[in-house]
């Protein structure tokens, strides 16, 4: 006879379904960088969610708490009129699919309706905070944010007792606990493989760079897959959550903790006119663009006026410049066949009007500069706040007589 859950199983799975949306919203904004950060969005996608859990979606847990489900449904159509239009509609199918899977249709009964609903309403959320137009790799992010809804709803179907047709009471517990497997793993390795086209990371080995999300995925995939199995079948959806919690944890630290530790905003003075900056630095994590990586501010005179130098991650030196608040992008730009990933040393000379840069000794750059001197600076809230990873290890700034 299959034990019946508990309270305590009660909370540790509402407790998972809020980080599950939260989560959900967050890998939308991920792959959207310029939507970050979003904060009604989360904040809706909380509330939504504890809506649904107030409305019937735990049977038990909120059973005395029924009335609360409408102030919170009323709260999550507020924060829906702080977004713009697009978002009202999904904000409003994801509290219709809400409603309707514990309640009026009862989809969470009814195969396929259970997983259709539940997929859908976290592929509408992961739109939700994407924000963006229609690419390849926003629709594969719905796609496997979609399907992971699906094992989810498999494996609480996997439960599930008396007159309930749902899918996995369908498929028998042997093809609903195989496809969970096949899904679950091949998810998470998609869902990294997507990740690491956002965020670029890769790992030297050889000259090769591995993307160090693949290969966490795949520890991830392993490690959350490996409870589901016919014998553990009805203790697999709470074993797999509470090893989610501790890779939401891990992550969570990775995302936030390592960027927030290791932030530079590193700044010299230049003695005069006349000067030589010497700075070692390695990018270690860096965004989908070539562009995404650590600049070298120099002759900055204020927010708006300075130049700065950037190593494009294709290996493309850039020599770049703000005057008055506007950009004048690429001013010289010359292919070195470096990669920002490696450690470099750039030297800047400015003497007598004279600009010269090299990497490593050579000297890639030379020309007149308009500059009068200043601050020399390595700078992640520089032009505007960034996420990436860097490493300077060598930073000086030397006057030149004249």
């Amino acid at each position: 006879m299959q034990k019946q859950p508990d309270a305590r199983e009660d909370l540790y799975f509402v407790l998972t379904s809020l980080a599950h949306v939260v989560v959900t919203v967050l890998f939308g904004m991920l792959l959207n960088l310029p939507q970050l950060p979003g904060l009604p969005i989360i904040a809706f996608a909380v509330a939504s969610k504890s809506f649904a859990l107030f409305a019937g979606e735990n049977e038990r847990f909120f059973a005395h708490l029924r009335w609360a489900a409408l102030p919170l449904a009323a709260f999550s159509l507020v924060i829906l009129s702080l977004l713009p239009p697009v978002d009202w509609v999904l904000g409003a199918f994801i509290l219709l699919l809400y409603w309707n899977y514990p309640r009026l249709l009862k989809a969470r009964e009814k195969s396929p309706l259970d997983i259709l609903f539940h997929g859908g309403r976290y592929a509408l959320l992961f739109w939700l905070g994407y924000g963006g137009a229609l690419t390849a790799a926003a629709v594969a992010g719905a796609a496997v944010v979609f399907l992971f809804g699906v094992a989810g709803e498999l494996l609480v179907g996997l439960r599930s007792t008396g007159d309930w047709k749902t899918t996995a009471s369908v498929m028998g517990r042997n093809g609903a606990v195989r496809l969970v497997n096949i899904l679950s793993f091949s998810l998470i390795v998609l869902g990294s493989f997507i990740f690491s086209q956002v965020v670029d990371f890769p790992l030297r080995l050889a000259g090769v760079g591995v993307p160090v999300p693949l290969l966490i995925g795949l520890a991830i995939a392993v490690f959350i897959s490996q409870p589901v199995s016919l014998g553990k079948s009805w203790s697999a959806a709470l074993s797999v959550r509470r090893r989610e919690v501790l890779v939401i944890i891990i992550i969570v630290i990775m995302l936030v903790g390592i960027p927030a530790l290791t932030r530079v905003n590193i700044t010299r003075e230049a003695p005069g006119p006349n000067y030589v900056a010497d700075v070692s630095m390695q990018l270690y994590v860096t965004g989908p663009h070539s562009w995404d990586g650590q600049w070298i501010v120099f002759d900055y005179q204020g927010p708006g006026n300075y130049y700065y130098i950037l190593l494009h991650t294709n290996g493309t030196l850039e020599l770049s410049r703000y005057l008055n608040g506007t950009a004048h992008v690429g001013l010289a730009t010359v292919q070195t066949g470096l990669s920002p990933f490696d450690s470099q040393n750039y030297q800047i000379t400015v003497d007598d009007g004279i600009l010269r840069v090299a990497i490593d000794g050579h000297t890639y750059i030379t020309g007149p500069i308009q500059g009068q001197g200043g601050e020399v600076r390595v700078s992640q809230f520089i032009p505007r706040p960034n996420y990436w990873v860097v490493g300077v290890t060598r930073f000086t700034v030397t006057g030149l007589s004249s």
